[in-house]
């Protein structure tokens, strides 16, 4: 479904479908960061949630420089530090979990009505969801049957878009989503579109004159972050 482009290539689409299955816990620790973080969010505590995903991308770094040698093909390094990393970003959820006691009592309540509206609700979540990984299906699709580093080429290019992304819009997302659903639950409506003002003001400020600086030096950055080792200049203007 994914890289269908690889079958043409059975060593490699072998390495895609193992290194799939190593990463496929990943999926859980994730999950169970999401829901802890909505907990933590709604308690206002914003700082381990957020520093969790760091802690993944600082495992892949550590392993990637100190364990590259020791794996055959050495892209294994990498998937080390991911399920490391995810561990340790999984673990320290619990820290404030366990600090301020905001364990969740968890009970089967499907006749609940505010179950119900939370599952017709979710419902649009996970139609937006699909669309977006049909997207990224077809894209992915798309590069495994060009040339050998397309995959990649596609991959950085998101890389620099979520640095910024993430850091500014679903930072400032995660910060003001729990404000956002007091307000609506106090029916304090001039305060939320406020808020919404303020938000998107932020956001704007920000991302502006980043999309502006990357749209010019885009080749730049691209080398200064990425131009090493078998990245060459020629994959930079790709």
């Amino acid at each position: 479904i994914f890289a269908s482009g690889y079958l043409k290539h059975p060593e490699l689409f072998k390495l895609t479908v193992d290194l799939t299955r190593w990463l496929f816990p990943f999926i859980a620790m994730v999950s169970f960061v999401s829901f802890c973080e909505g907990i933590l969010n709604y308690r206002n505590h914003f700082f381990i949630p957020k520093i969790a995903p760091g802690i993944v991308s600082g495992g892949v770094i550590i392993c990637a420089i100190f364990l590259y040698n020791h794996f055959n093909p050495s892209i294994y390094a990498l998937v080390a530090g991911f399920l490391i990393g995810g561990i340790i970003h999984s673990l320290i959820q619990l820290i404030p979990m366990y600090l301020h006691w905001y364990l969740p009592r968890i009970r089967l309540a499907i006749n609940n009505p505010r179950v119900h509206f939370f599952l017709k609700e979710m419902g649009k979540v996970v139609l937006i969801g699909l669309f977006a990984q049909l997207n990224i299906i077809v894209l992915r699709n798309l590069s495994s049957f060009l040339s050998p580093g397309s995959v990649t080429h596609y991959q950085t290019a998101l890389r620099i878009m979520d640095l910024m992304q993430g850091i500014i819009a679903i930072g400032m997302a995660s910060a003001v989503m729990p404000v956002f659903a007091k307000s609506v639950v106090l029916k304090e409506w001039d305060k939320m579109r406020d808020q919404l003002e303020h938000s998107l003001t932020v956001v704007f400020f920000f991302l502006f004159p980043t999309a502006v600086f990357l749209f010019f030096f885009n080749i730049p950055v691209v080398s200064i972050l990425f131009c090493h080792g078998n990245f060459t200049y020629k994959d930079t203007l790709i």
